[in-house]
């Protein structure tokens, strides 16, 4: 059999009995634990769209939006698995440029994109989002 989640608990008193040909009995009682186990999020792809020659605002809202995760636990911090190339322009967080594979606290998530001028067209980053414990597969954001 397996569990699912609305297992998760302590089960005590199972009792088990057998019985031989002789008719002798063996009865054992114990008790099993279900524990649970941190399933890895997941995130949707998603994206903005912003105007040519201006910062884009990435909403962290944005972020939980795209989050989910199936035991209920909230989105604690980003990674940035891969940013924009430079010629394209400056990805930031709190105004201070990022680099790949850097990880983002979710309370400290401020992220912003700097074009380069007359840019115009799909830019885009692949990011992760992570629970308390494990960290999404990567995702387009663009």
């Amino acid at each position: 059999m397996t569990s699912s989640s609305k297992d998760i608990g302590v089960y005590s008193e199972i009792e088990i009995g057998v019985q031989d040909i002789e008719s002798i009995v063996s009865i054992s009682v114990f008790s099993i634990e279900v524990n649970n186990i941190n399933d890895r999020p997941t995130i949707k792809a998603g994206g903005i769209t912003g105007e040519e020659d201006q910062v884009v605002i990435i909403d962290r809202a944005l972020f939980s939006q795209l989050f989910d995760d199936i035991d209920g636990d909230l989105l604690s911090r980003i990674k940035l698995v891969q940013i924009p190339d430079a010629n394209f322009g400056t990805l930031k967080n709190n105004d201070i440029p990022i680099r790949e594979g850097v990880e983002i606290n979710f309370n400290n998530l401020n992220l912003t994109f700097d074009p380069i001028n007359n840019l115009n067209g799909e830019i885009g980053f692949v990011w992760q989002g992570r629970d308390e414990i494990l960290y999404s597969s990567p995702v387009t954001f663009s």
